[in-house]
């Protein structure tokens, strides 16, 4: 089954219904609407699409502008990073109390997400583990004892 059927399928509110989606994309013949539903078509119009992921944030319908910004985003907060470790880079006696006082977790956790984002396969193995509860890790500062 596809996204935008499951969306529809696990909704409470309007829409959930092929029926109901094709009225809030007015002009749109319900055939259309159906196709993307079913079919797991993605609307042709940038309109369309970006309304339907405006309602859904169903990825595959997200706008190539909105790709293109949230890029732009992680990209400018990856320099300005760079940037806020410079003085680290510059003073061993930085680093030394930086090894002090960082939690090595959060340095591991972020180290081993960006290696991930590099490679589909790679990240879908990171995502599994971290959805895996091992006993006696802390969490949030909250021992998680299973």
């Amino acid at each position: 089954m596809n996204e935008l059927k499951e969306w529809l399928k696990g909704r409470r509110l309007k829409p959930r219904s092929v029926k109901e989606l094709s009225e809030v994309f007015e002009g749109v013949p319900y055939k259309t609407v159906a196709g993307w539903v079913n079919q797991g078509k993605v609307p042709a119009k940038k309109d369309l699409k970006g309304k339907l992921y405006q309602i859904t944030k169903i990825d595959k319908y997200m706008p190539d502008e909105l790709k293109d910004q949230r890029i732009g985003e992680i990209k400018n907060s990856i320099y300005t990073f760079t940037n806020v470790l410079e003085p680290l880079i510059q003073s061993s006696a930085l680093r030394d109390y930086f090894r002090k006082e960082i939690n090595k977790t959060d340095i591991a956790y972020l180290s081993s997400l960006l290696e991930a984002l590099l490679d589909e396969k790679r990240f879908q193995i990171w995502d599994a583990f971290q959805k895996v509860k091992v006993k006696g890790v802390i969490k949030d500062g909250r021992k998680d004892n299973l």
